[in-house]
């Protein structure tokens, strides 16, 4: 099997996609499909025939078609055959691909940048082994972001199977892991934390990632009691460079290969243009990622990421980091998620505010939390507004709105 999404009852195997490419099926260069599986179908066979592709969500409104600037005939379909009866030779053709593809950050930041990328600067990570060959993928993602794309082109290439996870309830999740023995999974923190609790230890998974936010040490622990035989990931990537950082844990070092194109300066991490989307026209050298880092370790260099220079908070004069507020609630056992952000305030410029979902038949008061902050943090760092919030909306890229 290929590919599973039991909430749309689309399945294919290897085989339907090679009958698939060699009919004269519809190509559109900008496929707006909520079924993933036609949705990665069409990916394939514009790889395959290097034709160039731009990848929106399947909600994308006209008026953001426009503002994205995204050309009407991009939307147009064309029939295209191909005349190859061997997935190798399709899983090569796909690796040469010369196509483009075109990304679009996820604007959580401002408006959405246009980032074209070749298969290369896509793949540049991607690992194939045969000792890959019998690894069973729950695919957690949306493919037309980064981290969708990296787990599909992991999979493919080592023609693993994908089970479409993103958008299924969490007991139906539980099941799938069972019944599709699937033995990795990558997701990003906000989609494990609404996981937990586990019903049971899932032991055919071996290997476990986070990326698309900052995760912590704590979080990994909880999940290792319901993976006991996985390993841990951490994956730092972004729509600009793609993936480039891997570590087991909350602190990263620069490989060797990338050494003297990734720097970090003034607690920001800092790459080279040569690691960027062929799209990006830089007045300097180095692109600022915005990512802010804390060094924990001169030699060896290691560093921990601390957020985002956008996600600061400026409240009466002082510089606070959300994500200090956000490590120091969730080790309250009783949460499950929290996420500090800034309300306008007239006098202080912003207040720190958070919200909390709490673990099942779980439940404090904001008098607690603010005893048990008091011994942790400086009081201007304090959220001064709780909202208690009853589960946690995500993004098309699976992160918390």
């Amino acid at each position: 099997m290929f590919f599973v999404d039991e909430n749309s009852h689309t399945s294919f195997t290897y085989q339907y996609l090679l009958d698939y490419l060699n009919s004269a099926n519809d190509y559109t260069p900008c496929y707006k499909n909520p079924n993933i599986g036609k949705y990665l179908l069409n990916l394939i066979k514009g790889l395959v025939s290097g034709s160039n592709i731009i990848l929106v969500d399947n909600d994308i409104s006209d008026n953001e078609i426009i503002k994205l600037e995204i050309e009407q005939k991009y939307f147009e379909t064309t029939k295209i055959k191909i005349d190859i009866n061997n997935i190798d030779l399709i899983i090569e053709r796909v690796k040469a691909s010369n196509s483009e593809i075109t990304l679009f950050t996820s604007g959580t930041t401002g408006t959405p940048k246009k980032v074209i990328h070749s298969v290369e600067s896509l793949t540049r990570n991607i690992k194939i082994n045969n000792k890959y060959s019998d690894n069973a993928w729950a695919y957690c993602y949306n493919p037309t972001h980064m981290a969708g794309l990296q787990v599909f082109f992991q999979a493919f290439f080592n023609k693993n199977s994908l089970i479409y996870l993103f958008s299924q309830k969490r007991e139906n999740i539980f099941i799938q892991f069972n019944k599709y023995n699937i033995t990795n999974i990558s997701a990003t923190p906000t989609f494990y934390r609404l996981l937990l609790p586990f019903q049971q230890a899932f032991n055919l998974i071996s290997k476990v990632t986070f990326g698309g936010e900052k995760t912590d040490d704590s979080l990994i622990e909880k999940m290792k009691q319901f993976f006991p035989n996985a390993k841990f990931y951490n994956i730092y990537a972004s729509t600009e460079v793609g993936s480039l950082l891997t570590s087991k844990g909350e602190l990263f070092s620069i490989p060797e290969q990338y050494a003297g194109k990734i720097k970090i300066v003034d607690n920001e991490l800092q790459i080279f243009k040569s690691l960027l989307a062929k799209s990006f026209q830089l007045a300097d050298d180095w692109y600022y990622t915005g990512d802010l880092v804390q060094i924990v370790s001169e030699v060896p260099l290691l560093f921990k990421f601390n957020g985002r220079k956008t996600e600061m908070i400026n409240s009466g004069g002082y510089k606070i980091n959300p994500k200090e507020i956000e490590e120091t609630i969730i080790q309250l056992p009783e949460v499950s998620y929290v996420k500090v952000f800034a309300k306008k305030n007239s006098v202080l410029g912003n207040i720190v505010c958070a919200e909390i979902l709490f673990e099942n038949n779980c439940k404090l008061t904001e008098e607690q939390i603010r005893t048990f902050l008091n011994t942790k943090l400086q009081d201007f760092k304090i959220p001064r507004i709780y909202k208690f919030i009853d589960k946690v909306e995500m993004t098309n890229n699976g992160k918390s709105k």
